[in-house]
């Protein structure tokens, strides 16, 4: 079938799917998180110290930014549409 414009029903799918994909993201990188703090208490160094820097400085913002940069809501034409 060839298509023109937009699969409403499925393209609204996949934007659920999308969503979940979000907050599953943003579940994953806070008990990273809070993975990592607890590392402060069971470790202690100067290895301890490279990782949690690197956690702040690097890993942590990418997470955030990937997270960020996700759609976490699509908005669809109501009208327009044939």
């Amino acid at each position: 079938m060839v298509y023109l414009g937009m699969d409403v029903d499925r393209v609204s799918e996949l934007a659920k799917q999308l969503h979940h994909r979000v907050s599953a993201l943003k579940s994953a990188g806070a008990s990273t998180g809070v993975i990592v703090e607890r590392l402060r208490t069971h470790w202690d160094g100067p290895e301890a110290a490279d990782f949690l820097g690197e956690w702040h400085q690097r890993y942590r913002p990418a997470g955030q930014s990937a997270v960020a940069g996700s759609y976490t809501h699509l908005t669809l034409p109501t009208s327009g549409l044939v």
